[in-house]
């Protein structure tokens, strides 16, 4: 979060606990879930905050999480929740130039070159959209915040690299739109954990379908229902099996 309200022990160690990006913030303390952190609880970590650029233009705040050791350490000082206050504080001498001419977002390049985007969409970019239930990439320009700062790593050119890197265990369904018609499935099982069954991964509509696993259940699917029942539900498996 980047409410303010961090205890007093995250205060007094700012370069183990402090982070101005969303996605530094869920790579040190949430890699094992990342995508939850960054996708479906946004609020989780630390959302992108501004820092005065001295060692680049030197013309504004940038919020691309590369601030200096000594800022973090310092944040009340320099690390600010909205780009106004920083210009305003550190570059009230050039406020217009600072709130204008710095987007703010540095996309690295396979080749070593990088180039700084203007303004705070992302444009025609495919992002990976976890929140709306859709499981699919979308290219509609509202990639969230922490995506667009690290486009390098979120953002791409094309629907079906999208998929591949960030659905790949529904890759078809992705590639549809979300769309869950085209969509076959595995035939595997999975849990419902809400039924207190297992269902297959399958369109709704087919024998046993509890239509497509999401992200979790897809990494534990099951070739059986039995084999599915008694492994995560065996407190309750004969009422598993006849679910």
């Amino acid at each position: 979060m980047s409410d303010g309200n961090q205890p007093a022990w995250m205060d007094a160690n700012p370069t183990n606990w402090l982070f101005t990006t969303q996605a530094k913030c869920c790579e040190t303390h949430f890699g094992w879930n990342l995508p939850t952190c960054l996708g479906e609880h946004p609020t989780e970590c630390a959302s992108t905050l501004w820092y005065p650029d001295w060692e680049g233009s030197n013309k504004g705040c940038l919020r691309d999480g590369n601030e200096p050791l000594y800022m973090v350490q310092n944040k009340d000082g320099f690390i600010f929740s909205d780009k106004k206050s920083c210009c305003e504080e550190h570059f009230s001498w050039g406020f217009n130039v600072c709130m204008g001419g710095i987007g703010g977002t540095s996309i690295a390049h396979g080749d070593g070159t990088s180039t700084i985007v203007y303004g705070d969409g992302s444009g025609d970019k495919y992002y990976a959209d976890w929140t709306s239930g859709d499981d699919t990439c979308k290219n509609d320009g509202l990639a969230p915040e922490y995506m667009v700062n690290v486009a390098a790593m979120w953002l791409y050119d094309d629907l079906d690299k999208c998929c591949a890197q960030f659905f790949s265990y529904k890759l078809d369904m992705c590639k549809a739109g979300g769309s869950t018609s085209s969509y076959t499935g595995t035939n595997k099982w999975y849990t419902s954990w809400e039924d207190s069954t297992c269902y297959k991964d399958c369109p709704v509509g087919g024998t046993d379908c509890g239509g497509p696993a999401d992200f979790f259940a897809s990494n534990n699917l099951f070739d059986t229902k039995e084999k599915c029942c008694s492994t995560t539900l065996q407190y309750d498996y004969k009422n598993c099996v006849k679910g």
